[in-house]
């Protein structure tokens, strides 16, 4: 159960309003030469063009044995899965860095990998080099104790896990042809119900590896695939029907192929929730043209088909999957020493991952964490490759949001631009791939308001384009307190095959404990212009490019930018805009809390109250003015913070509680649109209190801090809600503790809202018609939710209800919800149900987490829980 406070947006229909597009003009470059050239880079502001999960960045660790050999040379030593060193305080302080880091565990063999669980009745023994076999291995086996120490490395790492299944079992493979038949997943099945039955968290499950389109040693058609991918789905959903999150499905992990992924998709609509592929664009590890590849931007330009291809078929079919790059190494074969191991790999790594996110991939998993010559770490000495430092660069400073952005100058200049990470501003990656030319860099954007500082910006003169732009320059006054934050990466001694790599100028090493070091900032006054020197890349922090797709709500509320498009509500099963029906304001009964247990006729009252419509102003509860008025203080004032105050409170990567926005689970959800600080309260041992916000010098009242005067708040509300589901059932003729049994001790087993005392919005449906729950300032609302309406046996309605915004005024209020605890079914109270009430709803467990599965799906979840005989 816990706290949250909106503060909601100023409208609900959409704002129109006229853009000044921007204009810019970049001096020509000329190529070759000690030179510096002048560009520009563009930058489109008003929304962006994709997003990427918060911990975007991943990495795989492999099951290949130290026998696997690449044109005679052998790079993967200990690192696969059946033999790295868990212990190792490099590794673990290496994944911990980045907090979280998703982790692939699959490759070729994974299709020959047995589990040893009890079904298994060959040997578990590891794969043997047999040149004859498939991959060049024999089948191998994960002891279960193996998993176990995985497991317990994981859980040390605060590691995410997606682990590839064996898609090839069962099968007859024919050789060179196709692998026919299902797949026998009695094996899996049996190793993910260990898994579950241990408590080990895995983040996905996915099918398979490089079995697509022509495949990699074999292959299997589409449409089996999708039919072995609902298998997957249904044992998953049956394994895991206690558990709140549900692991991904995914699949295939495999290369594109137009018409193979198109098929999949089509047939998979309901039972995937991630389309992988792989990319080695590079081509074999053994070229020795890497490195020119590398620097050739039309080499790094030819992936782009597949992003775009695959982009566009999830776009164009009903499913809700999204897309990953599931392993990528560039170079097959295990990668090329001192090439793919070496500073000049993240030249291609850092745009891999600038133009995966421009095409709305979610996550990229690089091949390999440790093992071969792409590992982020050394194979031998676990020391982190210079790729390991960029992937830490990105994971902290690039934010989910993705901005369009295009350079106009030299073609050696790759650029790419995030909104910034849990900080204001902008986040501008630069790779200069020229080997002696320095470029200086303008900034343009599509909005004059982009840059938010105390003195006017010069605007150079208009070239006249299809569409006007305009060059905005950085201030021109020397102002210290405006700064730029840069992130400058150079190989040691000017050497690209170097595995060394500085920040800054600085060498950046494990320290003798094994602890990454700091990835500190250079700080240059934004009067200095931006140079790129050659072959370096540079990530730059622009605090002050406020542009409105990096907005908080709060913040295009005030400024009255229109609303982007994952906050449009468009008519669905839940319920759309239209307000057409919409009565004034009519008056929602009032219960007078201090009388109910002592007065039939209040007790009367309240049930006429839940039974009629399941919403009510609670009075009499107990809480002075003056406290809930300080209630109402807290969170103005914490909205009332500045940005970088408040986004220190920011809700951790695919986590609920903290600042900002609604947790994103899906590209075609609709945000509800507010901005919003989630806190857990109950059970007390269970809270966060990092982001519990406690400021004295901002939060000064009559109790000490903010954090104190939720914690009594808290209180107080379960202290009334205790009193008021003894009522409840008392109501009923029930015995006092017949609801609160079902729930726990530790949770409020209704809504409670604290309105803003001056601006409506709370609104429920009643006789059919919205209406409008009035602001009585000392009263608190009551929404009585599903639990109650099921425990009841449909005898108390849960109301629908919504909140609208406000033309005028920003509205803040605080809420209370509830859940019932995980692990306790509820259903109907046996004495409510009888011949003339036969029961309705069948007992459901953790009905907070189905709930928000059936919201996204667009479903009823009271609708699918009743009961069918």
């Amino acid at each position: 159960m816990g706290f949250q406070i909106w503060k909601l947006g100023l409208c609900f229909a959409l704002l129109s309003y006229s853009l000044l597009l921007v204009s810019s003009q970049a001096a020509a470059a000329a190529e070759g030469g000690d030179a510096t050239v002048e560009g520009t880079v563009y930058i489109d502001g008003k929304a962006h063009i994709g997003t990427i999960d918060d911990d975007f960045v991943c990495a795989t660790l492999d099951w290949w044995p130290p026998e696997k050999c690449d044109y005679g040379r052998c790079s993967w030593g200990l690192a696969g899965l059946l033999n790295l060193d868990l212990s190792n305080k490099i590794l673990l302080n290496a994944v911990k860095a980045f907090s979280p880091l998703k982790i692939r565990l699959g490759g070729s063999l994974q299709d020959k990998l047995t589990y040893g669980t009890d079904d298994n009745r060959k040997p578990c023994t590891p794969f043997i080099r047999k040149p004859s076999e498939m991959f060049g291995f024999t089948e191998g086996c994960l002891p279960l104790k193996r998993w176990d120490e995985l497991n317990d490395f994981f859980a040390k790492s605060g590691a995410k896990i997606i682990f590839g299944l064996n898609a090839l079992s069962g099968r007859s493979i024919k050789p060179g042809g196709p692998a026919i038949g299902p797949w026998n997943y009695t094996n899996a099945e049996s190793f993910i119900r260990y898994t579950v039955e241990k408590n080990y968290n895995i983040y996905g499950w996915e099918l398979g590896n490089e079995l697509s389109g022509n495949g990699v040693g074999t292959k299997i058609t589409a449409n089996q695939y999708a039919a072995d991918a609902a298998a997957l789905k249904s044992i998953v959903q049956k394994i895991y029907k206690d558990i709140d999150f549900k692991p991904l499905v995914i699949a295939p992990g495999g290369f594109f192929d137009t018409n193979w992924f198109k098929e999949f998709i089509d047939k998979t609509t309901t039972s995937l929730d991630v389309v992988t592929h792989h990319i080695y664009n590079l081509g074999p590890g053994v070229d020795t043209h890497l490195v020119e590849k590398i620097l050739n931007p039309s080499v790094l330009d030819n992936i782009v088909g597949a992003f775009s291809g695959l982009q566009d078929i999830i776009k164009s079919s009903p499913t809700s999957a999204t897309a990953w790059v599931g392993e990528a190494g560039g170079a097959y074969n295990s990668g090329h020493n001192l090439v793919t191991n070496a500073f000049v790999f993240s030249f291609w790594y850092l745009d891999q991952l600038g133009l995966a996110a421009k095409y709305d991939t979610k996550t990229y998993c690089r091949q390999s964490l440790i093992g071969g010559n792409y590992g982020l770490l050394d194979t031998k000495t676990f020391v982190p490759n210079p790729d390991y430092y960029s992937a830490l660069l990105w994971h902290r400073l690039m934010g989910r949001n993705v901005l369009y952005t295009s350079f106009n100058g030299t073609k050696k200049i790759r650029s790419y631009t995030h909104c910034a990470k849990q900080s204001e501003g902008i986040m501008l990656l630069l790779i200069n791939l020229d080997k002696s030319t320095t470029v200086q860099v303008k900034l343009a954007f599509n909005n004059t308001n982009a840059l938010r500082h105390k003195h006017r910006s010069r605007t150079l003169h208009n070239q006249h384009m299809s569409y006007e732009k305009m060059i905005v320059q950085l201030p021109q006054n020397d102002d210290a307190e405006i700064r730029r934050e840069e992130y400058r990466l150079t190989p040691k001694d000017g050497n690209l095959q170097s595995q060394t790599i500085l920040l800054n100028g600085n060498v950046l090493s494990v320290d003798s404990s094994g602890i990454i070091p700091p990835l500190e900032p250079l700080y240059v006054n934004s009067t200095k212009p931006i140079m790129v020197s050659p072959l370096s890349l540079v990530f730059i922090h622009l605090p002050d490019v406020i542009l409105p797709a990096c907005k908080s709500v709060q913040e295009m509320s005030v400024n009255g930018d229109e609303p982007p498009p994952e906050f449009h509500v468009k008519d669905s099963s839940l319920g759309g805009t239209d307000s057409s029906h919409l009565s004034s304001p009519v008056s929602v009964p009032i219960i007078d809390l201090s009388f109910l247990l002592s007065s039939k006729d209040d007790l009367g009252k309240l049930r006429l109250a839940l039974e009629s419509g399941g919403c009510f102003q609670a009075i009499g509860h107990g809480m002075s003015s003056s406290f809930i008025n300080n209630i109402r203080r807290v969170a103005k004032q914490f909205f009332g913070l500045p940005q970088k105050e408040k986004l220190k409170y920011s809700r951790e990567a695919n986590g609920v509680e903290g600042y900002g926005h609604d947790l994103v689970v899906s590209d075609k959800q609709v945000l509800d649109w507010n901005t919003r600080l989630f806190l857990r309260v109950f059970p007390e041992n269970q809270r966060k209190l990092n982001l519990w916000p406690e400021n004295p010098d901002s939060f000064s009242y009559e109790l000490s801090s903010c954090r104190e005067v939720l914690h009594e708040y808290s209180i107080k509300l379960k202290q009334m809600m205790d009193l008021l589901f003894r009522a409840m059932a008392k109501s009923l003729d029930l015995e006092e503790n017949s609801f609160s049994a079902q729930f726990g001790d530790n949770q409020i087993r209704c809504d409670v809202l604290l309105q803003d005392e001056e601006v409506e919005g709370l609104q429920i449906v009643k006789d059919e018609r919205w209406i409008t729950v009035p602001v009585i300032p000392r009263a608190l609302v009551v929404n009585l939710g599903d639990q109650m309406q099921i425990m009841s046996n449909g005898v108390f309605k849960s109301p629908v209800h919504r909140v609208v915004t406000n033309t005028d005024k920003l509205r803040i209020s605080v809420a209370m919800f509830n859940e019932a605890e995980p692990e306790n079914e509820i259903g109907p109270v046996e004495a409510l149900i009888d011949d003339n009430r036969p029961r309705l709803y069948r007992n459901v467990k953790n009905y907070a987490s189905f709930n928000y599965e059936c919201f996204q799906k667009g479903k009823v979840a009271l609708e699918e829980v009743k009961f069918r005989a």
